[in-house]
């Protein structure tokens, strides 16, 4: 029986990042989809993320399975990395803006190091800022996909 992806609702992007690593990352922008993060969820697969932005804490209460956790900036630069995060502990690193979530073992086998810049993998650009400059969810995923992709263009031509 195959597996449903319970991400396929979320909006996603290719990240680019540590030794040519292409991550699959699913962005959790609401506020109910940050609050719920993996919880209920199947453990990622090698190459996926769940990107939480903003957000510069996160718990694993509830968590099944043990997950990496990539602290950045607005600029996508990994500021922390704390690796094989098991359950019921809650993490903070006060000048995050944005937390991503790996599967245990993943920012070692993708080369992840602090002070490194994520690139989205498809035009190999840095992912630029990762907030929207208003209030925590102020814009929908679709909307703040249509902003990323609309200032990307613009920066091509």
């Amino acid at each position: 029986m195959k597996q449903r992806n319970v991400f396929a609702r979320y909006p996603s992007i290719r990240l680019l990042a540590g030794q040519n690593a292409v991550i699959e990352t699913y962005l959790a922008r609401t506020w109910p989809r940050r609050f719920r993060g993996l919880l209920g969820k199947r453990a990622l697969c090698q190459n996926e993320g769940l990107l939480l932005s903003p957000c510069r804490s996160i718990h694993t209460f509830g968590m099944p399975y043990a997950i990496d956790v990539v602290f950045l900036d607005e600029q996508a630069r990994i500021l922390a990395i704390e690796p094989h995060v098991q359950k019921g502990r809650v993490l903070k690193c006060s000048p995050a803006h944005a937390t991503l979530e790996l599967r245990s073992g993943a920012a070692r086998r993708h080369g992840l190091q602090v002070g490194q810049c994520l690139r989205e993998a498809s035009i190999g650009q840095s992912l630029g800022r990762l907030g929207n400059g208003g209030p925590a969810g102020s814009l929908t995923d679709k909307e703040y996909l249509r902003t990323e992709i609309l200032e990307t263009e613009e920066n091509i031509v």
